[in-house]
């Protein structure tokens, strides 16, 4: 008997990324919002808006700081 504890998520997922075809039709704000939506931490939200302004495809990196003790969920 399979045992499935996971519960559904409270409210609907959404699509989130942005292809060079549909960014091209978006407007500042909407970018904007999409992209603090996903995001975790912006230290500078002008920055952002400025980044978004001048350049229509930014390339952005996913980071990750080990910091505190590690669990055995981290270790491989």
């Amino acid at each position: 008997m399979e045992n499935n504890s996971e519960t559904p998520p409270s409210e609907p997922l959404q699509h989130l990324s942005i292809c060079p075809e549909s960014s091209s039709q978006m407007s500042l704000d909407e970018r904007f919002e999409i992209i603090r939506s996903i995001g975790e931490e912006c230290i500078q939200e002008d920055e952002l808006k400025r980044l978004l302004a001048n350049k229509r495809q930014p390339i952005c990196y996913d980071g990750f700081e080990p910091s505190g003790r590690m669990h055995i969920a981290q270790v491989s």
